[in-house]
């Protein structure tokens, strides 16, 4: 009997060490999924508060003029009785190369559209923020109608400043001599009314840029018909745009993500969208463009895309194992892919770069 009640005992204290490491185990495995969920909902919330975006990358070339300070165009490279002697380089021809390099389209549901557009400019000087007394550079945007009348703004249109001025690399020597820079400029507008922009047919800009040089201290780039560009003819063509692709860095014990334009959902995007077959990304590694495994879910991998093509709505995680990375910067890019023969397919869209995703 008292073997009987011994055993009972170490019976009992047996199942309550297995009941409560069964309890705690449950308890990790429940916190991890919880934080899995909570890692995710963090990201989709982030996603469903920022604007519906694409870009189109445009590389529409035209010209711009040399001008005072006003704006009054002037000619450098005339003989000396027509022209200001210049302490700056002689930038050989008046008529200095540019091209619009990308607009960018935001949608906010209540609230309409921004745009975002940026300028490729060929410069034997340097542009600037500023002039000398604080008057900034800046771009403007117009509305037409499909007979070519301005729609909006129905005055003066308003000035945005210039928020981004980068080098984007060497156009070689004018030939003078002297060495020319590709300067990407970059403005954005307020928000335009939704009925406004749907109702338009293209949207033509202008850009007004101070330079380095005293003698020639603006360079103006005019609103032409040449460098207009539609302002929802794309939205039934994937391929002639780029949608979002969001990305998330991850944190200690959790994987960066990665997702689709829509994963969240959301009926708040352009009149007549109609969303690709495929996104693509790819990220730059040892040297070269390739494509960096997604799975879903983390802790059981059994989706696995290995060919960086995944669904507008799709969310994943990012498998830096797959191919034995490490956490870090690592440059990206990604375009729409249709992959039906509808909407304009098959074809392959425009990359759209990004230099500081960080992947853990």
């Amino acid at each position: 009997m008292l073997f009987m009640k011994i055993s009972i005992k170490i019976l009992s204290a047996i199942l309550s060490v297995a009941l409560f490491g069964i309890f705690i185990n449950g308890c990790k495995k429940t916190d991890k999924i919880s934080s899995e969920d909570k890692n995710l909902e963090n990201f989709k919330k982030r996603i469903k508060e920022e604007p519906f975006s694409y870009t189109r990358i445009l590389n529409l070339p035209g010209k711009g003029f040399y001008a005072d300070e006003d704006g009054n165009q002037i000619f450098p490279s005339r003989n000396n009785s027509g022209r200001t002697s210049s302490v700056c380089p002689d930038p050989w021809d008046d008529y200095p190369t540019q091209s619009i390099y990308s607009v960018k389209t935001e949608f906010t549901c209540g609230q309409g559209y921004r745009v975002e557009v940026k300028y490729d400019l060929t410069l034997v000087y340097v542009p600037q923020y500023t002039n000398g007394s604080g008057l900034p550079s800046f771009g403007r945007l117009r509305l037409k109608n499909s007979g070519g009348t301005v729609t909006w703004p129905t005055g003066t249109p308003p000035k945005y400043n210039v928020t981004s001025i980068a080098n984007v690399g060497s156009a070689g020597n004018d030939p003078n001599g002297n060495p020319q820079t590709i300067w990407r400029i970059t403005f954005k507008t307020d928000y335009i009314p939704e009925a406004t922009f749907n109702a338009a047919a293209t949207l033509e800009t202008y850009l007004f840029v101070y330079t380095d040089c005293p003698n020639i201290p603006t360079v103006v780039i005019p609103y032409s018909p040449q460098q207009s560009s539609s302002t929802s003819a794309h939205n039934a063509y994937p391929c002639l745009r780029t949608d979002k692709v969001y990305w998330n860095p991850g944190h200690t014990g959790w994987p960066s993500d990665i997702s689709g334009c829509n994963p969240v959902g959301s009926g708040c995007f352009p009149f007549g969208y109609v969303f690709p077959d495929k996104q693509e990304i790819q990220f730059f590694y040892s040297g070269a463009w390739g494509y960096i495994d997604f799975i879903f879910p983390a802790v059981n991998p059994s989706t696995r895309i290995t060919n960086g093509r995944i669904n507008y709505f799709d969310l994943y995680y990012v498998d830096l194992a797959s191919h034995s990375l490490s956490p870090g910067i690592y440059p990206s890019r990604y375009r729409n892919k249709q992959t039906g023969t509808s909407n304009g397919g098959p074809c392959d869209g425009d990359w759209v770069y990004e230099s500081n995703w960080y992947l853990y």
